[in-house]
């Protein structure tokens, strides 16, 4: 699975390895897993480029919703472990990876079958490739005063990180947009 699946567990493995708000995180793989496999089952109801935006869409605030309930913990998490003993510390990691190694893998699971149903579903996949190039489009501006800044700061620069969500939803298995932003729909298959 490409870049959709990294940045969600990312943030969740960190939490969960630094304790509090285990039944959140549990709940939000579940939440990951139910919801990819009802958006799978959706991608046969995409018949232009805008019912699939508007799944799209729907997808990419879920994520961005997901992200910022996750990330928000951060602080308490981090602080908790601190607190903690290094046999205590040791303890709650055995327990939370035993806790989330399911559901997590069930997430995974849930996005790399939306993927490769969306390869498959060529409406679908299409309509995946206009919303992506439009995304990446939507971005330009952002892309190219980074780049510009980059340039001229070298070494000297402020980091400033800013999350496209976009590329947090899957898209097509093994498919992508290339480095213009632009999208081969010939590769979709029906």
């Amino acid at each position: 699975m490409r870049k959709a699946v990294i940045p969600f567990v990312l943030v969740a493995s960190t939490l969960l390895a630094c304790g509090g708000g285990e039944s959140a995180i549990e709940g939000a793989y579940n939440d990951c897993a139910t919801k990819y496999e009802a958006w799978e089952k959706a991608l046969g109801d995409v018949e232009d480029e805008e019912s699939a935006a508007d799944l799209f869409n729907e997808i990419m605030d879920w994520e961005k919703d997901s992200n910022e309930k996750v990330s928000g913990a951060w602080d308490a998490i981090a602080d908790s472990m601190h607190d903690a003993e290094g046999k205590e510390r040791e303890s709650k990691y055995d327990e939370l990876t035993d806790m989330l190694e399911d559901p997590q893998k069930d997430c995974l699971k849930a996005r790399i079958d939306f993927a490769e149903e969306l390869k498959d579903k060529e409406d679908a996949c299409k309509g995946w490739g206009d919303w992506a190039e439009a995304q990446a489009e939507a971005w330009e501006d952002y892309d190219d005063a980074r780049k510009d800044y980059e340039e001229d700061c070298k070494d000297d620069c402020a980091h400033v990180g800013v999350s496209k969500y976009w590329n947090d939803v899957p898209g097509p298995e093994g498919l992508s947009l290339d480095r213009e932003n632009k999208f081969d729909s010939e590769r979709c298959e029906d």
